[in-house]
């Protein structure tokens, strides 16, 4: 729909410049899921509505983040221990999902996003073509929507129904 549209927009405007600050990115990511007011002084409510709601950040880069006064390391691994929204009792949580175009970045940078991802209790995908890209944020967000949604199976009174060696259970879906 329209978000897809507005993303994709979004994506083909973005044009890479290398020394990207990522640790102060994350940074600012956190504050906005505080509800914090950002470093440049604007603020906007917290995203985090409910007690059980997931939060996730995705990170796409080329691997060249020299620039910033922050690390990626430090800051990929905040937000699962930090409580993004203290209003809830259970302590709100972010994971970090990153995305590498291995098109400047070396193979030590390419590898700092990944660790950024596997501290952050994300993925992390290696893109090169945009097609790859594409799928990489397929990928992301179709782990995401997994993890969104919580399943369980309803209590049926009563034995459970079978026909010939096979039992039959009932399970429902979001």
């Amino acid at each position: 729909g329209d978000g897809v549209r507005a993303l994709k927009a979004a994506l083909a405007a973005v044009v890479p410049a290398g020394n990207a600050p990522l640790g102060d990115a994350l940074y600012e990511a956190g504050l906005y899921f505080k509800g914090a007011t950002l470093t440049n002084g604007t603020s906007f409510p917290s995203p985090i509505e409910l007690a059980c709601q997931s939060n996730h950040v995705i990170v796409v880069a080329d691997g060249a983040r020299v620039a910033g006064r922050r690390s990626l390391m430090a800051e990929a691994s905040l937000p699962r221990p930090q409580d993004h929204a203290s209003s809830h009792v259970n302590r709100q949580r972010v994971n970090v999902h990153t995305v590498a175009l291995a098109v400047d970045g070396s193979d030590r940078e390419l590898r700092e996003l990944e660790e950024a991802a596997d501290r952050g209790e994300g993925t992390h995908f290696h893109a090169v073509a945009a097609s790859e890209l594409e799928a990489a944020l397929r990928r992301t967000l179709g782990r995401i929507t997994r993890a969104t949604y919580t399943l369980s199976t309803p209590v049926v009174p009563g034995p459970p129904a079978s026909s010939s060696a096979r039992p039959y259970l009932a399970t429902f879906g979001p």
